[in-house]
């Protein structure tokens, strides 16, 4: 199961679906995808951590303006949409 933690600056992701088998899973390429997406839409000097490692994302901001609050939200939305698709797999918690 995935595990989705949300914070007010970033969020912090692990583990791996096992929806299907690696290469083919399109729970873990779903996370991947929004999560990645998300990380590249911010000024590198507003990050304060990022941690990207097999099964493992941590992305923390230093920098929670306006503009940075209404992208982790997206991020937000997103990942709570595909949690609702696929509830077995993915684990959010606030």
């Amino acid at each position: 199961m995935i595990q989705v933690k949300l914070y007010d600056n970033g969020f912090r992701i692990s583990g791996h679906s096992n929806f299907s088998k690696k290469g083919s899973d399109i729970v873990c390429a779903g996370v991947s995808s929004i999560s990645q997406g998300i990380i590249n839409c911010f000024n590198k000097d507003d990050v304060h951590e990022l941690v990207i490692k097999d099964g493992y994302i941590k992305f923390l901001l230093n920098n929670n303006n306006y503009e940075n609050k209404i992208i982790l939200g997206v991020f937000r939305t997103q990942i709570i949409l595909l949690a609702d698709s696929y509830k077995e797999y993915i684990k959010i918690e606030e």
